[in-house]
């Protein structure tokens, strides 16, 4: 009797197993997302203004980086210089002494430029693109007509970019 209530079981496992299978899948499946509504000729109008925000927030970031980047390259360069004077200089050399001092200085100048000014600069346009980023996602990715933009671009007129 035993082995008959194992066999039994098993059989019972085996043609339950599918059913589970189904009833597990349909909960953990993704339900299709309800119909969203198509954004209103206002909210278009928004979202084209943020697109413009967009465009001059990306040049505003690139600026700022490249101040940064070129900050970055002519410290290495001073450094390069401070390198090979200090490898090539006499210890009686008191003007190349002094040339090398300036390079210094103007090294530590272009370090504290670059720390203090360009990087927070390039931080915060950073910072400030990516809040608007956030906000386009936030509330200009659903469903748009044509009909509606070609509305939303008649007269359009968005504030400058703070």
């Amino acid at each position: 009797m035993a082995v008959d209530a194992r066999v039994s079981s098993r059989a019972g496992f085996a043609a339950a197993a599918p059913v589970v299978f189904l009833l597990a899948a349909s909960v953990l499946a993704p339900r299709p997302a309800a119909a969203q509504q198509a954004l209103t000729v206002d909210q278009v109008r928004a979202c084209l203004c943020e697109q413009q925000a967009l465009t001059v927030l990306r040049q505003r970031m690139d600026a700022a980086k490249a101040t940064y980047d070129e900050r970055t390259q002519r410290e290495q360069h001073l450094t390069q210089q401070i390198e090979q004077m200090q490898a090539s200089i006499g210890p009686n050399d008191l003007s190349a002494q002094d040339q090398l001092r300036e390079l210094l200085d103007l090294r530590g100048r272009v370090s504290r430029d670059r720390f203090q000014t360009a990087l927070p600069a390039w931080q915060q346009t950073t910072r400030n693109l990516d809040a608007v980023v956030a906000d386009y996602n936030a509330k200009c990715l659903g469903p748009i007509y044509t009909m509606d933009v070609k509305k939303a671009q008649e007269n359009l007129v968005c504030p400058a970019v703070p």
